[in-house]
């Protein structure tokens, strides 16, 4: 029986120490935003990313997986405003975050 308890001890350790990693390396592991070149960037995201924050320039675009969708965070500035639209591969704007003078302001759409 007590070879029984230890084998059960040291699976349940086990399991604990395998999901602490797991849920760790889902919440800490998900910097893999990548740098895209503004040339290869699918033109319907670019265009979704203009129509909803208009005018200006794209300064810098990268790309992430978030929960199994690919994300471009587009980066605008607009008279002196810079902007981060983030939009789906297929043209969908999910967020908008505005930032003038170290102020955070976001708008949700």
């Amino acid at each position: 029986m007590s070879r029984f308890r230890l084998s059960l001890i040291i699976l349940i350790c086990a399991l604990v120490i395998g999901g602490s990693i797991a849920l760790w390396a889902a919440v800490n592991g998900n910097d893999d935003d990548e740098k895209v070149p503004i040339s290869d960037v699918p033109k319907i995201v670019l265009e979704a990313a203009n129509k909803a924050v208009p005018g200006g320039e794209i300064t810098e675009v990268e790309k992430e997986v978030e929960d199994g969708e690919t994300i471009y965070e587009v980066e605008k500035v607009v008279d002196g405003v810079e902007y981060e639209i983030e939009v789906t591969a297929d043209g969908v704007v999910k967020e908008i975050e505005k930032d003038d003078d170290g102020d955070d302001e976001e708008d949700d759409d």
